[in-house]
């Protein structure tokens, strides 16, 4: 059955970063083992299908109307008197012929990138689409809209005279397409916006001096701007947040820099009626950032490396497993030296680096493109985090870590054991008696009897709500036994994942993994 991956948010292909998969969980039907083998195999072809969408993505942001053009042929001027001062957008319409023409136009450039992408997917994965196309659209969901520049006051901005006669109108290129790998499908966005003009030669003229004059009145924006603690001001809701992996998430960031940006030239006279926006891109760019996957933040997969579920044993920090003796700067040294050691640094980390692009921009209609720049060099934006700040959330991390284990008397004697309350145990039973319980709800249900705790609730944790408990992988078969005694258990040949999830960009902790062992998870009635 086809497994439909939604992505995450709308990728404007004119940003840089990777599309990231929100959700999929192959289906395991191996009767005889722990369905380890074909999870892994759908746990690599999402990894497939992520690396043929940001070849699509690539191509598509460095062939596809990546500069202003020229169209002057009769069926195209058309295109300029779509759109006037009194009616600043206009969406084509098939049904209009004249409309048509200019769709197909741009569907023709479109097409001969579009082409060539699956021509070369075709040819790297060749036994996976015999009959098939890796990428696909409809020209149904084509959108393409005109907008209005207002060409004399950009010619009175510039100062240059000869221009008469230029006509100019920006255009909103807006295509929805499919990327397919075997039974795996993502649904993608590109987006596109540029200039189309009479003149290019002239038009370049006056977009050059357009720009300067942008410049001018822009340059104490970067003020400031250099360095960014994420702890400081409007960006402290990333901190506060744990938001911190902006190859993830770099929506949340964008917008804070969005906002300081149209705070700004709101407040400058000189700009404030002359500026307007495209919602649909990004104004940062990436350069670099700190963390790239779900491993650099503690994340296991079968990887071919035990390192980061070794580090992760509860016996690393734990002295023989004795919760009662568990100390949070145990866990913290611990953390960033060995299960995240991205987060090892001497005095601040670096979490990215960015560009600040003027395609979010445009002046009276028309497009930008390129970066800000300072003294004719990009600017470019580092995002730190200091060590004592980043110290400071992995300590209340471990206090809710170890407030967990505690609540439930975690030890282990061949296995580990969770120590739940008659109310408790009542409320596991009855829902496995119903069929509502399994070993991915388990967790999570173990988690959420532990936050409505009363006491618990007293305890006033720190950051409690950024953790959650789950198992995040589903390697195995799902069933738990229960001896009609005062154990539910499950067996696990594959590694145990349960997983303490901390901040908005999953940072993971799996004390309980196991690779390849034949213990099991008790949950016992005190």
């Amino acid at each position: 059955m086809k497994k439909l991956l939604n992505l995450l948010g709308v990728f404007s292909l004119l940003t840089s970063g990777a599309i990231t998969v929100v959700s999929c969980t192959p289906k395991t039907n191996n009767e005889n083992g722990d369905g380890t083998e074909e999870i892994n195999d759908g746990h690599k072809d999402v990894e497939i299908l992520n690396k043929i969408s940001e070849k699509v993505s690539t191509s598509f942001e460095n062939l596809s109307f990546k500069e202003d053009i020229e169209r002057n042929n009769p069926y195209m001027l058309v295109a300029y008197t779509r759109v006037s001062d009194s009616k600043k957008t206009y969406q084509l319409n098939d049904k209009d012929q004249d409309d048509l023409a200019i769709k197909n136009e741009f569907l023709t450039t479109f097409r001969a990138v579009f082409d060539n992408v699956n021509r070369e997917i075709k040819n790297e994965y060749s036994n996976y689409y015999p009959n098939s196309e890796p990428v696909s659209f409809s020209e149904n969901d084509v959108m393409i809209e005109l907008n209005f520049i207002d060409i004399e006051k950009l010619i009175e901005l510039s100062g240059l005279p000869n221009m008469d006669g230029l006509q100019a109108v920006a255009i909103n290129f807006n295509v929805k397409y499919e990327v397919k790998f075997k039974d795996l499908v993502s649904d993608n966005k590109y987006y596109a916006s540029f200039n189309m003009t009479t003149d290019l030669k002239k038009f370049n003229l006056v977009k050059g001096g357009a720009l300067s004059y942008f410049n001018q009145n822009i340059i104490d924006f970067y003020n400031d701007k250099d360095q960014i603690d994420v702890t400081t001001g409007d960006f402290k809701t990333l901190y506060d947040n744990f938001n911190l992996d902006y190859k993830k998430d770099l929506t949340t960031i964008d917008n804070i820099y969005k906002k300081i940006l149209t705070n700004f030239i709101q407040a400058n006279e000189n700009l404030k009626d002359m500026i307007t926006y495209n919602k649909d891109k990004a104004f940062l760019e990436s350069q670099t950032v700190l963390f790239n996957s779900d491993y650099d933040r503690g994340f296991y997969y079968n990887n071919g490396s035990n390192d980061i579920a070794d580090a992760s044993l509860l016996s690393k920090w734990v002295k023989d497993n004795n919760v009662e003796e568990a100390k949070p700067v145990d866990f913290v040294s611990l953390y960033i030296k060995s299960v995240v050691p991205k987060f090892a640094a001497d005095s601040k980390l670096e979490l990215g680096q960015f560009k600040f692009s003027l395609d979010y921009i445009n002046i009276f209609g028309m497009t930008l493109s390129g970066y800000f720049n300072a003294s004719n060099t990009d600017f470019i934006s580092t995002v730190i985090l200091t060590k004592d700040k980043l110290e400071t959330k992995i300590s209340n991390f471990a206090n809710i870590i170890i407030a967990f284990l505690k609540y439930y008397k975690v030890n282990f004697k061949g296995g580990y054991h969770f120590n739940v309350s008659t109310n408790i145990w009542n409320n596991l039973v009855e829902k496995y008696l119903a069929n509502k319980l399994t070993n991915y709800s388990l967790p999570v249900t173990l988690f959420k009897e532990f936050t409505s705790d009363k006491d618990v609730i007293n305890q006033k944790l720190v950051d409690l709500d950024l953790v959650a408990f789950k198992q995040v992988t589903g390697w195995y078969s799902k069933e738990i036994d229960y001896d009609k005694n005062n154990n539910l258990f499950w067996f696990n040949g594959g590694g145990r994942d349960a997983s303490f999830v901390f901040g908005s960009s999953n940072f993971y902790y799996m004390p309980f993994y196991y690779l390849w062992s034949s213990y099991r998870y008790d949950v016992v009635k005190r």
